[in-house]
């Protein structure tokens, strides 16, 4: 017996109202009520730092959370809520996931009559969470606003009072703020670092 199968049967319906409702997971942001993100990844790039620290997050199309916002999702990762689109259907948001906390501090002369004798460390930021990433040889190829004594770029809230040769601690290693943009990420300070060999 002959059967003939149409191309209906084998149809494929997308629901995007049920696939969030299935792999949706509920996050936190201080002093906001819980909303409901799907993270996917945000391409198909091969670079690790991409595929391990960027996200998109799908939102309700009238979500609270905003640019700037910390988004804790309760499975003990933290992300830089960092770019938003809104939408009558839903809204998307760009989201880095934090990968260190940093330490920042200022160095201050310390002086003998008019000598100055030596230098101290005033703390501006302890236990900061941040996002950051080796720069390579190869990146400044292509990103003509990275600097020649850059090695990592670090993205951290603007709660921070940092300033341009300001001293940040991460990994235990110690390194020079070169440059602050303050621009191309609201609510954040995109950090770009060398190293700093200057005593204490």
């Amino acid at each position: 017996m002959f059967i003939c199968w149409s191309k209906s049967n084998f149809t494929i319906h997308f629901d995007a109202t049920a696939m969030f409702n299935q792999f949706r997971t509920k996050c936190s942001v201080e002093n906001k009520e819980d909303e409901f993100v799907l993270f996917t990844r945000i391409g198909r790039g091969t670079k690790r730092f991409t595929i391990n620290n960027i996200f998109w997050g799908m939102l309700k199309y009238d979500s609270n959370f905003d640019v700037g916002d910390i988004v804790d999702d309760h499975k003990g990762n933290l992300y830089f809520l960092v770019a938003k689109v809104n939408s009558y259907r839903a809204d998307k948001a760009e989201l880095y996931k934090t990968n260190c906390k940093v330490k920042i501090v200022r160095l201050e002369d310390q002086y003998e009559g008019n000598d100055i004798v030596g230098q101290t460390e005033s703390v501006i930021a302890d236990n900061l969470l941040a996002v950051y990433e080796e720069v390579s040889a190869r990146m400044k190829m292509y990103d003509v606003g990275l600097l020649e004594s850059t090695t990592v770029r670090v993205l951290i809230p603007k709660t921070a009072d940092v300033k341009v040769l300001d001293r940040l601690y991460l990994n235990s290693e110690a390194y020079l703020v070169n440059n602050v943009n303050t621009s191309s990420f609201p609510g954040f300070y995109y950090l770009q670092l060398g190293a700093d060999t200057r005593g204490n």
